[in-house]
């Protein structure tokens, strides 16, 4: 393997961490703050427009293409956070069990 490469997977390992534990807050975020898609969709509004300031004739249409990707973006973070708490809850029921003969 060329060293390109394992930074590659390093960095891959890095990018999934990070997702999972942006979802763990995020969750826990919009938890404690007691919010729901109606404050979400105000808050990817104003991120939204952070990115493109002014009002063009491209406004909407590049603010229904933001909007899709970051659906995409959120729904691959939570399926990768269910993931890790699926083998996480996996792994800790077969940590404990005793293998071969005692």
């Amino acid at each position: 393997m060329s060293p390109g490469h394992i930074l590659g997977i390093i960095d891959g390992i890095f990018q999934s961490v990070h997702a999972i534990r942006f979802a763990r807050e995020w969750d826990a975020m919009t938890a404690k703050l007691q919010v729901g898609k109606k404050w979400k969709g105000k808050f990817r509004k104003n991120a939204f427009e952070v990115i493109w300031p002014g009002k063009t004739s491209d406004y909407e249409k590049e603010y229904k293409h933001f909007r899709t990707r970051h659906e995409k973006v959120i729904a691959g973070r939570n399926s990768l956070l269910k993931m890790y708490l699926i083998r996480s809850i996996w792994r800790c029921c077969f940590f404990w069990i005793p293998y071969g003969p005692q």
